[in-house]
């Protein structure tokens, strides 16, 4: 989402804005998914503007209860997105661990020979 789109958001009702969001937040989860992490950081800048853009504005009464239901809906899925980016970090993490293990073992077998 560019700049102008979050711009043009400022033109749709609520409802349109936050399904925007929603999709923003659902397209995250799927780059997270597919490990994707500078994709998902950008898609969540845009996200990060979108809702800046969209709480600038009272939230009429009318829209209140589905406005509620969407940041929830936000807040599960980023859940999802957390666990999923811990699972990459501590495989990031093993992944470092084993190379080093690996350095480690090369540099003592190169000094016992």
């Amino acid at each position: 989402m560019t700049v102008q789109d979050i711009l043009q958001l400022d033109s749709c009702s609520h409802g349109e804005q936050l399904d925007v969001i929603l999709e923003l937040s659902r397209n995250m989860l799927l780059t997270a998914q597919i490990k994707d992490w500078q994709t998902l950081a950008s898609l969540e800048e845009s996200r990060s503007r979108s809702l800046t853009a969209f709480f600038s504005q009272p939230v009429p009464a009318q829209e209140a209860a589905a406005v509620g239901a969407g940041v929830a809906d936000i807040l599960a899925i980023d859940k999802q997105i957390i666990a999923l980016s811990e699972v990459a970090y501590k495989e990031a993490a093993d992944g470092i661990r084993q190379l080093n293990y690996a350095h480690r073992a090369a540099l003592a077998y190169e000094q016992g020979e």
